[in-house]
């Protein structure tokens, strides 16, 4: 934000990542994220002003109390994230395929926040195990996160229960959060046989076996002829309203428990 005005005026910007047919932000999906910033004036000239502890995903921003008419040299929106290295591209001759994995990569660039964070625009922002674990080979291939993977397993370690449970979302900025969630929980030991795999890194797996082997030990108890039943099966498989029908989740928790026990 880049403006001058009278002192104590006061800029109120909101954002969002989609509109209604009226041209008002719908923030129907925030849930309980304001994501709105507000900026008193102190009136000494052209003022400067950015958030420091906070982020927001959106498209679109609305402004209100600018003193006059805004332009884009007033307002500037900036792309913030973990400066890890791109190591990997792709590119074909189909120009769709070549538009969907940029927008793929600048989705994985947009969770880069200290932890994969889940979400940008809603009372979401944690580190939910599931959703990387399941894709984090597509960060691997094409950024270097061998240090930003390390980093998050000391997290989701120094989250585990001396009864080797693990959290769903480590740093536990949600508290009790250990849900039956088998598949999520085995992002665990995904993350530490990847950094081994794609980056010959075998302290990783020497500091956190115990770990591991707590957690396999641990579902172990939950599991009838190393069948697991809890868990959401087939979360949010494609649906034309958005909804998840969570179906089979013995099958995923099952095979999940399964490959954990071959890898180790």
């Amino acid at each position: 934000l880049r403006l001058k005005g009278p002192k104590g005026t006061q800029i109120t910007i909101r954002h969002a990542g989609a509109i209604n047919a009226d041209g008002r932000l719908d923030t129907s999906n925030q849930r309980g994220a304001a994501q709105t910033d507000t900026y008193v004036l102190k009136g000494e000239g052209v003022e400067v002003w950015e958030p420091r502890f906070t982020l927001h995903g959106f498209r679109y921003a609305e402004v209100t109390g600018f003193p006059g008419t805004p332009t884009l040299g007033n307002l500037e929106g900036r792309f913030v994230r973990n400066s890890v290295k791109i190591s990997g591209s792709f590119e074909c001759s189909n120009p769709l395929l070549n538009q969907i994995h940029h927008n793929v990569c600048w989705t994985f660039m947009t969770s880069l926040q200290g932890i994969p964070q889940d979400a940008g625009d809603r009372s979401e922002r944690v580190g939910w195990l599931g959703d990387t674990g399941f894709v984090a080979e597509d960060y691997i291939y094409n950024f270097d996160t061998a240090s930003f993977w390390a980093k998050w397993l000391d997290d989701i370690k120094d989250s585990q229960r001396p009864n080797g449970d693990m959290p769903v979302v480590s740093p536990l900025h949600w508290r009790n959060i250990y849900s039956e969630f088998p598949c999520w929980k085995s992002t665990y030991p995904l993350i530490a046989w990847y950094l081994y795999q794609y980056y010959g890194d075998e302290r990783v797996l020497a500091e956190h076996y115990d770990g591991i082997a707590g957690l396999v030990k641990f579902l172990g108890t939950r599991a009838d002829n190393y069948i697991i039943s809890q868990g959401l099966g087939d979360h949010m498989e494609p649906d034309r309203k958005a909804r998840s029908k969570q179906l089979c989740p013995e099958a995923h928790a099952g095979r999940h428990y399964l490959n954990r026990l071959l890898l180790f």
